[in-house]
């Protein structure tokens, strides 16, 4: 648990294409949500509350959420979508090594930053609207999917591999 000056996630990871079924999330909610929901961790997306399981956690009050589905932004404040950005997509990525930072900024002003280092020393940096959950919060950073297998038999543009991303360098700040 952080408090609420934690105002940014970041971590690296590598940007490799694994399909339209796999992506990457953070959630960020409340401590006291957190603590209600006795500590779990299985938070899902909005987009998809009807294909969940039943011990997944729907997203609710001002829970916070940033998707990230082939490096596209996607934010949510409890069930409502606050904003989608597909301009800054890169795709095709085979590169499963060298790891790239991304961080999600809360900027204390009704919007939040995407920031995402790019092959070749470029940043693609994304503002829209959003927030995290006002005071104490737990930052959870999720690796999903639905199915992938079944997008890769259509699709076979992407890594061979449709199951691994490599992550490190977790940091929450202010």
């Amino acid at each position: 648990m952080f408090p609420a000056t934690a105002t940014q996630a970041c971590w690296d990871q590598n940007i490799t294409d694994l399909g339209a079924r796999k992506w990457t999330q953070l959630v960020v909610i409340s401590a006291a949500r957190y603590k209600a929901n006795g500590g779990g961790i299985n938070y899902i997306n909005p987009d998809f509350n009807d294909n969940g399981g039943d011990a997944d956690i729907h997203l609710a009050g001002d829970d916070f959420l940033f998707n990230n589905l082939r490096n596209t932004v996607h934010y949510f404040n409890g069930q409502s979508p606050t904003f989608d950005d597909y301009s800054s997509a890169l795709h095709g990525s085979t590169d499963k090594a060298t790891r790239y930072t991304i961080c999600v900024k809360d900027n204390g002003n009704g919007t939040v930053t995407r920031t995402q280092a790019r092959p070749g020393g470029t940043v693609d940096s994304v503002t829209g609207p959003g927030r995290f959950p006002a005071g104490p919060r737990v930052f959870i950073i999720q690796d999903d999917s639905y199915n992938p297998m079944k997008a890769y038999e259509n699709d076979t543009s992407h890594v061979t591999d449709p199951f691994t991303w490599h992550w490190d360098n977790i940091r929450i700040s202010t």
